[in-house]
C-alpha cells in the first residue's frame, strides 16, 4: 500500500542523515518539503534526483488536497527536521489527514539535536517535557482578488500588483486567501472559439493552463487561481441587437460603435474603454457586428435583470466613508452612482454561459459581467475545499476580513457600484475594503492591443529575460496614479541603471570586499562611528516608508523608498572607501562592510515582496539561516553575527543589451551580440565582474553623438543603436586598461576592476570587452564602418603610447598635445558621429561634417577633462584630482603655466 514516510533531516551538518533516511528519499515518487531551498542542497549533495514539491504554511491548503491524491498509488516522502519532526510544521497537517484517510504513515527515526545538546551539557537529567511553540498571531485576514483574467493570452502580467500585497500581507503574519481566475464566459472566448472552429471548452483548457504555467513562473503566488466555468446566478429583460448575418442574438461585447458620450470609434456593446461610462447596446452610434462587420437589428427579448436603482443611498453611503480609496476611485464611483443607476438586465440569448436555473427560460444564458464578480465568492469557497477545510471561506467573506480588488480603472464601476450592490442584496457578506484601481499601461505610447498583436505576451518574455528583472520593471511602471507606458528602452535602462548599477553593484562590491579581505566572514564593526550610525537611521526610517506605501497600496512609492535606501548606501560606500581603508585602517573597513552588509539586509526584506527570488539569493550570500520569507515583515539590525560564514557572492543581476520593439508585432529582438556577448555570460566569474564593470556607468556622450548623428535621416534603429552599443564598449575597455595601467584605486567613485581583482585579471576583462565592441559592430554588416571602428582602435592605442613615452619629458609641445588628444579622445568621438552618419544613409558632404563636428567636440571634451584635473572634484571626473600633473602628463594648463613662467622654472616642475 502506498505510503507517507517521516523523513528527518539535519539543518546544520548534513552528514548527520541517516542511511535509511537516504534509502526512502531515493525510492519515493515525491519529496515534499517546507523549505526545497535547503532540502534541494541535501539531495544534491547525494546525487539523488526524486522530484520536489513545496508544502509549507502558505500553500498548504491548497496542496494538502494534491498530496492525498498522490498517495492513493505514490509513495511520498515529508521532510521535517530530524529533532523535532512535524512539530509548528505543516507537514503536522499532511500526517494528520493521511491518518484520517486510512493511509499508511512511516516515521524514520533521526538524530535529534535537542536530545544530543543536552546530553552534552552535562547537566544531571531525568527526563524533560517539551511544551512546543506559541503559535503565531493573526492580526488580521486578508482577502486578496486579482480581477478575472478575459484575454484568452497571457499579456504583460500586471498581477503583480495582488502579489506584492499578498507577499507583504503574508510576512505581516496575516492570513491570507489571494484567489483569482479566468473569465471563461467572455466575448474572447467565443470569439477565439469561432476564430479557430472549435468549442469554448477547448479555448478554456488551453489557456488556462497558460496562465497558470505564466503565474508560477512570474512567481504569482494565487492561493487559486481558477476559472468561471463552474456554477452561478441571477437573470433579466433587455432589448438586444440581433445579427443577420450570423442569424443568433449578439452579446454586447460582438457589436461595437461609436461612444455617445466620449465619441470614442470602437466603444464596446456594455461600455466604453475610454470615459468608463456603462452602455447599452442601442446607445451606440453607427452599430456594427463584430463577427461580420454587417448593421444588426433591434429586436425584442424578455431577460431577467438586477434593480441597481434600489441601491444608490446605500452606495453613496458606503463609498463616501472610504477615505483610503484612491482618489480616482473613490470621485468616479460617486459621480457614476449621483448619475443615476438604470437597472441592468443579467441574461442573454446565448448558448455558452450559465444556464438560468428557471422554468421556461432554459435558452438563456446568465449574462457574464454579473456571473464573473461571483467568481470571486466561488473561488474562495473552491480554494477552501481543496484546502480540506470546506467553511474556511467563511472566515474571508462573514468575519473581519478586508476584501482588496486589484483590477484596471475600466472594472471600477463592476467592483464598486453593481459588485456592492450584489453584495448588498446577498445581505450577510463583506463588501469590499478597498479597490486599488490602476490606469492603464501603454506599449511604446501606443494603447495596447491584443487583436491587433500589439502587446507584450509574457511567456515570450519570460524566456528571455530574469523575473525579478521583469517583477521589478512592472512594479516601476504601475500605473497607479494616471497611465504609464512600457517601452524597452526603459527597461534596458532600469534594468542597467537601477538593478545592476545601483542595487546589484552595492550588494556586490560590498560582499566581495568581506569575503576577500575578512576571511569569507561577517567582519566585526566593534563600534560604530556617527556616519554608519546616520546610515542605519535613515534605513531604518526608509523601511518604515516601504511599510506605510504597502499598506496604501501605494507600491510604485513604496518601490522608490526602497531604491533610495539603496542610493544612501552607495553613498556611504563612496565616502568611507572601504577599498582604500582595508590597506590603512582595516577596523574602519570592517565597520563600513558590516553597516553596508546590515543596510543590504534591511533591503533584502524591503524588497521581498517585489522581487521574492532576489531576496531569497540575498538571504544565502549574507550567510543567514532560513529563509527571507520565514524571517517576517521586520529588519534586526543585530542579525549579521561577526565571524559568520560567507558564501562565495554571485551577481544579482544581469545586464541587458539594447532592446528593439518590432511595429509588426508586440515582440522584441536584441540589438547586436547575444547577452552572452556582454553580460549573461556562462563563465560566472566573469559575469561577476563584468556585472562591476558595466554598473559604473558615465556620461555616455560617444554613444549619443552616434545616435544624434543617425537621427539626421532615416535610418536602421537597430544597426545605430548596435553601433552606439559598440562605441561605449569600446570606451568602457579603455577605461579598464588606463586604470590598471595606472594603479588608480578607484573610477568615478567605485572601485575598479584591477584594485578588487588585480591587474593581470583586470587586463583580461578589458580585452574581453574590446572583443564585445566588436561583434557588435560587425552586426552593422557595414564594412566601411567595421575598418573605421579598427582604425579608431589603433588610434586610442597610439594615442595613450604618444602620452606615456612623452611624460615627465619637458620637451613636450603643444602640437604633439593636440595630437595626442586626438588620438586618445577626439577620434572615438569623431567615429561616433561619423559611424552615425554613414548608417544612416547620409551623403558624403553631411558625413564628413559630422565627422569633424564630433572631433572638435571631443576635442573641446578632452580640453575640459584636462581643466578639471587642476580644479576638479574626484567623484565628478572619476579620477584623482592632479593624477595627469602627478604622472607627468603635460596638458593646456600646463603649458600656458609654463609659457606665463619665467624661464627654466617650468621645466623643473614637470619630473617633481
Amino acid at each position: 500500500m502506498p505510503t507517507l514516510y517521516i523523513v528527518p533531516t539535519p539543518i546544520g551538518n548534513l552528514e548527520d542523515i541517516t542511511l535509511r533516511a537516504l534509502r526512502v528519499l531515493r525510492e519515493v515518487d515525491l519529496i515534499a518539503a517546507e523549505d526545497t531551498r535547503v532540502s534541494r542542497k541535501l539531495l544534491a549533495r547525494y546525487e539523488i534526483t526524486t522530484r520536489v514539491t513545496s508544502f509549507h504554511e502558505h500553500n498548504r491548503r491548497s496542496k494538502l488536497g494534491e498530496l492525498l491524491e498522490l498517495l492513493v498509488d505514490s509513495d511520498v516522502a515529508l521532510v521535517s527536521d530530524a529533532g523535532m519532526p512535524t512539530i509548528n510544521d505543516p507537514g503536522q497537517d499532511l500526517v494528520a489527514a493521511a491518518v484520517e484517510s486510512g493511509f499508511d504513515v512511516v516515521p524514520l527515526p533521526g538524530a535529534s539535536a535537542v536530545t544530543t545538546a543536552l546530553a552534552a551539557s552535562g547537566i544531571e537529567v531525568d527526563g524533560f517535557v517539551y511544551v512546543g511553540f506559541l503559535p503565531r498571531e493573526r492580526t488580521k485576514r486578508v482577502g486578496l482578488l486579482s480581477s478575472l483574467a478575459r484575454e484568452t493570452r497571457a499579456i504583460v502580467a500586471f498581477e503583480t500588483h495582488t502579489d506584492i500585497f499578498a507577499r507583504f500581507s503574508r510576512m505581516q503574519g496575516h492570513e491570507v486567501a489571494m484567489v483569482s481566475g479566468s473569465d471563461a464566459h467572455g466575448t474572447p472566448v467565443t470569439i477565439a472559439a469561432d476564430q479557430q472552429g472549435v468549442g469554448p471548452e477547448s479555448i478554456i483548457g488551453k489557456f488556462q493552463q497558460e496562465f497558470l504555467e505564466t503565474w508560477d513562473r512570474l512567481g504569482i503566488s494565487f492561493d487559486l487561481f481558477t476559472s468561471t466555468h463552474t456554477e452561478n446566478h441571477t437573470q433579466d429583460t433587455m432589448r438586444q441587437p440581433f445579427c443577420l448575418t450570423d442569424e443568433r442574438f449578439l452579446p454586447d461585447r460582438y457589436v461595437e460603435g461609436r461612444c455617445p458620450h466620449c465619441d470614442n470609434e470602437g466603444a464596446r456593446g456594455d461600455q466604453c474603454d475610454r470615459c468608463g461610462t456603462t452602455l447599452d447596446p442601442e446607445e451606440l452610434i453607427g452599430l456594427t457586428c463584430k463577427m461580420c462587420g454587417g448593421e444588426p437589428e433591434i429586436r425584442e427579448t424578455e431577460h431577467f435583470f438586477i434593480r441597481l436603482s434600489a441601491f444608490e443611498d446605500r452606495l453613496l453611503e458606503w463609498v463616501s466613508q472610504k477615505d483610503h480609496f484612491k482618489p480616482n476611485v473613490k470621485n468616479f464611483t460617486i459621480g457614476f452612482v449621483k448619475g443615476g443607476l438604470k437597472d441592468r438586465a443579467i441574461t442573454r440569448d446565448l448558448d455558452w454561459g450559465i444556464p438560468v436555473p428557471v422554468e421556461g427560460y432554459e435558452d438563456k444564458r446568465i449574462y457574464v459581467w454579473f456571473e464573473a464578480v461571483i467568481g470571486y465568492l466561488s473561488a474562495t469557497k473552491e480554494w477552501a475545499q481543496r484546502s480540506g477545510d470546506p467553511d474556511k471561506w467563511q472566515d474571508f467573506w462573514q468575519k473581519d476580513c478586508r476584501a482588496y480588488y486589484f483590477m484596471g480603472k475600466d472594472n471600477i464601476p463592476f467592483h464598486t457600484v453593481i459588485w456592492p450592490s450584489m453584495l448588498m442584496a446577498y445581505g450577510d457578506l463583506n463588501l469590499p475594503y478597498d479597490v486599488p484601481a490602476n490606469e492603464y499601461v501603454n506599449l511604446e505610447r501606443e494603447q495596447v492591443s491584443t487583436s491587433r498583436d500589439w502587446a507584450v505576451w509574457m511567456p515570450d518574455y519570460l524566456d528571455r529575460y530574469d523575473v525579478d528583472s521583469i517583477r521589478y520593471m512592472l512594479a516601476s511602471i504601475m500605473p497607479e496614479t494616471s497611465d504609464s507606458d512600457f517601452n524597452w528602452a526603459e527597461f534596458v535602462r532600469r534594468n542597467n541603471d537601477e538593478l545592476v548599477a545601483t542595487f546589484g553593484n552595492l550588494v556586490h562590491r560590498v560582499l566581495t570586499m568581506a569575503e576577500r579581505n575578512f576571511d569569507r566572514t561577517t567582519p566585526d564593526p566593534v563600534d560604530l562611528d556617527e556616519e554608519s550610525k546616520e546610515l542605519l537611521e535613515e534605513a531604518g526610517r526608509g523601511f518604515e516608508a516601504v511599510s506605510s506605501e504597502l499598506e496604501r497600496c501605494r507600491f510604485r512609492n513604496a518601490l522608490q523608498s526602497a531604491m533610495g535606501i539603496a542610493r544612501s548606501a552607495n553613498r556611504y560606500l563612496d565616502s568611507k572607501a572601504p577599498w582604500r581603508a582595508v590597506r590603512t585602517d582595516k577596523d574602519d573597513a570592517a565597520r563600513t562592510l558590516w553597516t553596508a552588509m546590515t543596510v543590504i539586509n534591511c533591503l533584502k526584506t524591503a524588497l521581498f515582496p517585489f522581487m521574492p527570488e532576489t531576496s531569497e539569493k540575498l538571504h544565502e550570500m549574507l550567510g543567514l539561516d532560513g529563509s527571507a520569507e520565514a524571517e517576517g515583515w521586520s529588519w534586526n539590525r543585530e542579525a549579521l553575527a561577526p565571524g559568520r560564514a560567507l558564501p562565495r557572492p554571485k551577481p544579482l543581476f544581469t545586464p541587458n543589451s539594447t532592446i528593439q520593439s518590432s511595429k509588426r508585432r508586440g515582440s522584441v529582438r536584441e540589438g547586436g551580440a547575444t547577452p552572452e556577448g556582454i553580460g549573461g555570460v556562462k563563465f560566472s566569474f566573469l559575469s561577476e565582474m563584468l556585472t562591476h564593470v558595466y554598473g559604473s556607468t558615465g556620461k555616455r556622450a560617444r554613444p549619443a553623438i552616434t545616435l544624434l548623428a543617425a537621427s539626421f535621416h532615416s535610418h536602421d534603429e537597430y544597426k545605430s543603436e548596435v553601433m552606439a552599443t559598440a562605441v561605449e564598449l569600446l570606451h568602457i575597455a579603455t577605461l579598464i586598461h588606463d586604470d590598471t595601467v595606472d594603479d588608480s584605486d578607484t573610477r568615478r567613485g567605485r572601485a575598479t576592476i584591477s584594485s578588487l581583482y588585480g591587474k593581470d585579471i583586470a587586463v583580461l576583462v578589458g580585452d574581453y570587452v574590446f572583443a564585445s565592441s566588436a561583434t557588435f559592430v560587425c552586426d552593422t554588416g557595414h564594412v566601411g564602418v567595421i575598418r573605421r571602428f579598427s582604425e579608431t582602435i589603433m588610434e586610442l592605442s597610439s594615442g595613450e603610447l604618444h602620452e606615456r613615452v612623452s611624460a615627465h619629458d619637458p620637451g613636450q609641445t603643444l602640437d604633439g598635445y593636440h595630437q595626442r588628444i586626438y588620438n586618445k579622445t577626439a577620434s572615438l568621438f569623431s567615429t561616433s558621429g561619423e559611424t552615425g552618419a554613414i548608417l544612416s544613409g547620409a551623403p558624403d558632404d553631411q558625413v564628413n561634417a559630422l565627422r569633424e563636428y564630433s572631433r572638435e567636440l571631443g576635442m573641446a571634451f578632452q580640453i575640459v577633462d584636462d581643466i578639471l584635473d587642476f580644479q576638479g572634484d574626484e567623484d565628478e571626473i572619476g579620477k584623482p584630482v592632479g593624477s595627469d600633473l602627478a604622472n607627468g602628463i603635460m596638458t593646456l594648463p600646463a603649458f600656458i603655466a609654463r609659457e606665463a613662467s619665467p624661464s627654466g622654472q617650468s621645466d623643473r616642475c614637470v619630473p617633481q
